[in-house]
């Protein structure tokens, strides 16, 4: 259901246009994520993605979007699958566009989606357990085609565990700082090279750059799972059941940090800032610095703490009509610890002319998929 909710509001400006363009009916959306079962995470293969990658580069090359030898490049990928689904989207504008491009399945039918979902069945797995994805976003600006910016590929398939070097059970997850404070992870976030050891079996994971993981699980079970490197502060650990099925495990972690996070309650001289301080126990004094560029030039109240929580303070005297840079700041005993910048507008003054909106071509299509292959 959480999908749905998230889906009908991402705060993407793109994604918004094209449930605009469509007339996506996002009660009907959430109703029907709301009638989705649970489904375990799935794991990237490199196979499937070697596979994904050169459909899209095949896309690129052909200024298209369809599926002529998305199948067989799995094949030749040497990935055996008992069922297969394939989505394709030439005409992504950003990661979350084409995510809920697939997953809203927006498109010329009823409550403005596909008819069947097929791209949506595929990413949920609605009508099989597609436990090992591929996935290839390929960036195109070459002005004399007509795909791009990014052309997505992505392949979904259940394994066939009779062959060497097929699975369908995993341990998966992503270890990342949640550094603008949203509850999210985004792009930037993910720690790279972190070691991932269960105590027993024979597979261990080190983390992509963006903290992504996946390592078989071959025997249902109790596990104690460690973290291991010093982008952490050593090593962490976490006791997990593993049953039929892949488990997600994500490990979330904090430091001695400053996150900046959005600024609410604004109008045309007041804002609230807000952000999260990560104290670990010390005594800790913290501040948000302010103004027109991002050499700031204000500093709000000073305040302390020894809690990691979440602060807010509110600032006044700013002028209407102007964008702010702020960030938070830190005072701990290992020096001074300056958050990530963020930026807001405060509102225009009364009687002034609202922003000129952005320019839409509104849905910049829909995307295709192929149904489902079974062997």
């Amino acid at each position: 259901p959480r999908e749905g909710v998230w889906l009908a509001a991402t705060g993407d400006a793109d994604v918004a246009g094209a449930i605009d363009y469509f007339g996506v009916d996002l009660d009907v959306l959430q109703d029907e994520f709301d009638a989705i079962p649970y489904k375990p995470p799935a794991a990237f293969d490199v196979r499937l993605y070697q596979a994904a990658r050169a459909h899209s580069d095949y896309l690129v090359a052909y200024d298209s979007q369809d599926h002529t030898g998305q199948l067989d490049r799995v094949d030749a990928a040497g990935f055996a699958y008992l069922s297969y689904r394939g989505n394709v989207f030439s005409y992504t504008r950003s990661g979350i566009h084409g995510h809920a491009g697939f997953n809203i399945d927006w498109g010329e039918g009823d409550g403005g989606m596909q008819p069947g979902r097929g791209h949506r069945q595929a990413i949920m797995s609605i009508d099989g357990d597609y436990t090992n994805v591929g996935l290839s976003v390929v960036s195109e600006d070459d002005p004399d085609t007509g795909v791009g910016p990014f052309v997505t590929t992505g392949n979904y398939c259940s394994a066939n565990t009779s062959q060497t070097n097929h699975y369908n059970r995993f341990l998966v997850g992503t270890v990342w700082r949640d550094l603008n404070g949203n509850d999210q992870y985004d792009p930037g976030e993910g720690m790279g090279g972190i070691t991932v050891r269960p105590d027993r079996g024979v597979y261990h994971a080190v983390t992509a750059d963006s903290g992504g993981y996946a390592m078989p699980v071959l025997e249902a079970g109790a596990y104690t799972v460690s973290f291991i490197g010093s982008g952490i502060g050593g090593e962490t650990h976490r006791t997990v059941a593993v049953e039929g099925q892949s488990l997600l495990l994500d490990l979330v972690t904090v430091g001695d940090e400053a996150i900046t996070g959005s600024a609410s309650a604004i109008s045309g001289s007041t804002a609230q800032l807000n952000g999260t301080v990560n104290a670990n126990g010390q005594d800790v004094d913290y501040y948000f610095e302010y103004g027109p560029t991002t050499q700031y030039g204000h500093i709000s109240d000073v305040l302390s703490t020894i809690s990691n929580q979440r602060v807010a303070i509110a600032v006044s005297g700013l002028s209407p009509g102007t964008l702010y840079h702020f960030r938070l700041v830190v005072l701990a005993d290992a020096g001074t610890i300056d958050g990530n910048d963020r930026s807001f507008e405060t509102a225009a003054a009364s009687g002034s002319a609202p922003p000129t909106p952005p320019s839409s071509s509104g849905g910049g299509g829909g995307g295709c998929f192929i149904d489902s292959v079974f062997r």
